[in-house]
């Protein structure tokens, strides 16, 4: 019987992409078939942004900003089914770390490159 897990995880103080990296190697001489990986899809037309809760503003700010987001989601129209096929990929390939979009996939290469420049953009508040 292998031995088991921690139950949970150390969150570590570096993006979440590294995180499948150090979940792996808690796996090494783990039984195989296990696989970890981290899904970065990006922005991809669902509903929710037609439910999300946005904190600090009233209804109607609230349904404007839901309206709004939900337009500009669409605009951009990447659909889910799209993200469903690189998780399925990702898991027949036991890829760690998967961005689906071409502006997730930018922003990896950018976090590679450039972690202080995304980190600012990151903190930005966008014009809602």
């Amino acid at each position: 019987r292998p031995p088991a897990l921690p139950s949970s995880l150390p969150t570590p103080p570096h993006p979440t992409t590294q995180q499948p990296t150090k979940t792996e190697e808690l796996l090494i001489g783990r039984p195989q078939g296990i696989g970890v990986s981290a899904i970065c899809p990006g922005f991809v037309n669902t509903n929710i942004t037609s439910t999300a809760h946005f904190a600090g503003v009233d209804a109607s700010e609230e349904k404007r900003r839901q309206k709004k987001s939900a337009r500009l989601y669409g605009l951009r129209n990447y659909p889910p089914e799209k993200v469903a096929d690189a998780i399925l990929r990702a898991v027949v390939r036991n890829q760690a770390v998967v961005p689906v979009t071409p502006e997730a996939r930018g922003g990896r290469l950018m976090s590679r490159l450039a972690p202080r420049a995304l980190r600012a953009i990151a903190r930005m508040e966008p014009p809602l």
